[in-house]
């Protein structure tokens, strides 16, 4: 006979109170050792969540742990594939090729500000569109774990063997080899990941690896405007320097903007000569 103590109803008030739903089907034991076996693993969803959860079930499949494995599925869509663009594999004679040809295509007007501030905007996707043709996105692609080895694998597929066979003599001789072989493989993991992170910072050489050991012990990157040289070849000493060249070059006849007022814009424009 069955009954729900103290404990049994407080657990039962929390699901409640919750609004979760109890995943768990059937009465397989989610938990195993040598004195007996339980079913007190319980997987909880949320409502909005739990009409996706499928094939619900405790896998066979040993473990490193008395705790039984439970898989199940669910049904979500897949994320989208990341994709990253690094501007150093950048072919530049392709970019300037295709810029060219890009702004050759478009009916330039700076008469008013309206179309001005038309000419910027298609000024900026022609930029944008030339950069994205000489530095195509590409996928990101995960990365095979250095540190796993074949002697890590066959040492995890022993201990897997050793576990399904304590369980099923349940002899204390059985037991004990299973933990014994657990340990072993589980300080051989910790060996070969603090060697693999050893051999990658020793063999640190190129300027491409330092920079990827930066970029992951770093908190925080704030991409920064680099420094120009003048036409007289002169470095800028700070990033307005750089602002003020990149204006004077691409923009020669441009105004300040704290002396732009509409008066002299309007002046501007009119003693203006075209081609």
């Amino acid at each position: 006979e069955r009954y729900t103590d103290g404990p049994g109803e407080a657990f039962q008030q929390f699901v409640l109170s919750n609004n979760l739903s109890i995943m768990n089907i059937g009465s397989t034991p989610t938990f195993s050792v040598s004195r007996g076996s339980s079913i007190i693993d319980v997987t909880f969803a949320s409502q909005g969540i739990a009409s996706s959860i499928t094939q619900w079930k405790v896998n066979p499949e040993a473990i490193l742990s008395d705790h039984r494995l439970i898989t199940f599925n669910i049904c979500f869509p897949s994320p989208p594939k990341i994709k990253i663009q690094n501007p150093r594999k950048t072919d530049w004679e392709v970019f300037e090729n295709h810029l060219g040809e890009l702004l050759s295509s478009i009916e330039w007007s700076v008469e008013s500000r309206d179309l001005l501030t038309n000419s910027t905007r298609l000024f900026v996707e022609c930029l944008n569109k030339a950069f994205n043709f000489a530095c195509p996105p590409r996928i990101v692609k995960d990365k095979n774990k250095p540190w796993w080895t074949t002697v890590l694998k066959n040492a995890r597929k022993e201990c897997r063997r050793l576990q399904r066979k304590a369980r099923r003599s349940r002899a204390q001789i059985d037991r004990e080899a299973f933990k014994h072989s657990r340990s072993q493989y589980r300080a051989l993991l910790n060996l070969n990941k603090r060697t693999s992170w050893r051999e990658f910072c020793t063999n640190i050489e190129s300027t491409q690896e330092s920079a990827r050991l930066f970029k992951i012990l770093q908190d925080e990157f704030i991409p920064r405007l680099g420094l120009l040289k003048h036409p007289n070849g002169c470095t800028a000493n700070n990033e307005t320097e750089a602002l003020d060249i990149l204006a004077s070059t691409h923009f020669p006849d441009s105004v300040p903007v704290n002396t732009f007022t509409d008066d002299i814009y309007v002046d501007y424009i009119n003693n203006m000569s075209y081609d």
